[in-house]
């Protein structure tokens, strides 16, 4: 199923970053002159959808930490802050909700953070990694919750004043913060998916590799 370094040059291969095809490179690494992204030749002889495919079930540990860190950081802290306050009268049962949702967002990041690590085969640099991509999502909720909440006030002050007054300043900037988050959310998304990718790659592309071989 391996070819010579020549052999590989004259097929179609695919980088496994971006997609570009690769014919007629040689080396090894061979670095996409698209993306940059330097691509190994025993990776590039197995097909680059199966190496996604195999990297795509990898993610679901730091996609389990980064929803329930963001669970805390956005639900259930802001609450605990309100219901800690002397004038507020909260009902038993509210503090048992959120007690459990904190407490069930504690136990499934404890869970994601395991297999996380399993799944880059425990390698030294996984737990700095894992606690970057944290940071990164609890920024990507808040900044993609920053923009439904503009975009709910922007609607609640049309709704409020039209027709008695057309879209006046406040309205206007509503729109420009959602727009903004919204952008920062899909560029902080980006950042997130690089930090953990180099990492889990080369697992995802054993893992891919020891299945295409056995075909």
């Amino acid at each position: 199923m391996s070819h010579s370094n020549n052999d590989v040059g004259t097929l179609d291969l695919y980088c496994l970053e971006c997609g570009y095809n690769l014919r007629g490179q040689v080396g090894n690494p061979r670095r996409c002159p698209e993306c940059g992204y330097s691509n190994r030749v025993e990776d590039l002889e197995v097909p680059a959808k199966l190496i996604r495919k195999a990297l795509k079930r990898l993610e679901s540990g730091a996609a389990l930490c980064g929803a329930s860190a963001a669970t805390m950081l956005l639900f259930v802290v802001p609450l605990l802050i309100v219901m800690a306050q002397p004038t507020t009268q909260t009902p038993m049962f509210v503090w048992i909700v959120v007690a459990s949702v904190g407490g069930g967002a504690v136990i499934f990041y404890v869970v994601g953070m395991f297999q996380f690590r399993r799944s880059c085969e425990g390698k030294l640099d996984w737990f700095p990694t894992l606690l970057w991509f944290t940071v990164l999502a609890c920024l990507i909720s808040a900044a993609g919750l920053a923009a439904i909440v503009a975009i709910i006030w922007g609607i609640v002050i049309v709704v409020t004043v039209w027709p008695a007054s057309p879209l006046n300043l406040q309205v206007g900037a509503r729109i420009v913060i959602a727009i903004t988050m919204l952008a920062i959310s899909t560029w902080l998304y980006r950042v997130a998916k690089r930090a953990i990718h180099p990492l889990q790659r080369k697992t995802a592309a054993r893992f891919a590799r020891a299945h295409f071989y056995k075909k």
